[in-house]
């Protein structure tokens, strides 16, 4: 058992670990003290660089410099061994290089903080927030371009925790209000309510096809109310 203490003057909202091909083994994502992202040697547990918003590219569709900066980091998601996602107080989504310690692009898409964020692939991203909606983003590494893809629209605010299915033909979204709500990717179209929770969902995540149920997938769902549910759905 190891530990980092960070110099936090606020709550964590998220952190995330990608091994990339550096001097570096595994790093350590996670909000800074005040708008920054730090990155961490998750073996000598020392600070080993810092992405800061100044740093967002001036093409980006959104310039922290231009207005005044994103906010504070609220969620974390790895797209790469070498590109990082966050999204940002503001509803703001950036794509940073960790190894420039720079953000790539960015794309303002929620009204409202942007509390959850998932990946499927290295090109497409999923966010929620304290709004009420989801976007399905797409990146293009090549060209250093983030857009919205896909918005969907929901009956209530609020989302916690989101999660592609693996062949990102399903996405499940935890929200405040108690629901686990999945939709399908491709047009957006509500698939179903999962109701059996009595307090705000945390964490949803789904499985790799398991071979003893059958190659089935299992979601399972975490909640304020101390229990976790597990459905087959959709195969």
């Amino acid at each position: 058992q190891r530990s980092w203490q960070a110099n936090h003057s606020r709550r964590i909202f998220g952190v995330g670990f990608s091994s990339i091909g550096s001097d570096h083994g595994a790093l350590l994502a996670t909000p800074g003290a005040r708008s920054e992202v730090w990155l961490v040697d998750a073996h000598s547990l020392r600070e080993v660089g810092v992405i800061k918003q100044a740093t967002a590219a001036a093409g980006s569709a959104d310039s922290a410099t231009s207005s005044g900066g994103f906010g504070m980091p609220m969620s974390l998601a790895w797209l790469s061994e070498n590109e990082l996602a966050v999204g940002y107080e503001d509803g703001t989504v950036a794509v940073c290089d960790v190894r420039q310690l720079a953000i790539r692009a960015t794309v303002k898409c929620h009204e409202e903080p942007v509390l959850a964020l998932c990946k499927a692939g290295s090109t497409r991203l999923a966010s929620g927030g304290a709004d009420s909606k989801l976007c399905v983003l797409k990146w293009s590494a090549g060209s250093a371009k983030l857009a919205v893809d896909k918005e969907i629209a929901l009956r209530k605010p609020g989302v916690s925790s989101i999660c592609f299915r693996e062949d990102i033909g399903v996405l499940a979204s935890g929200g405040w209000d108690n629901a686990v709500r999945l939709f399908g990717v491709s047009k957006g179209t509500p698939l179903a309510v999962l109701d059996l929770h009595t307090q705000s969902i945390n964490a949803v995540a789904y499985s790799p096809p398991l071979p003893l149920l059958q190659s089935r997938r299992l979601l399972a769902c975490g909640s304020k109310d101390r229990c976790i549910s597990l459905w087959s759905l959709f195969d």
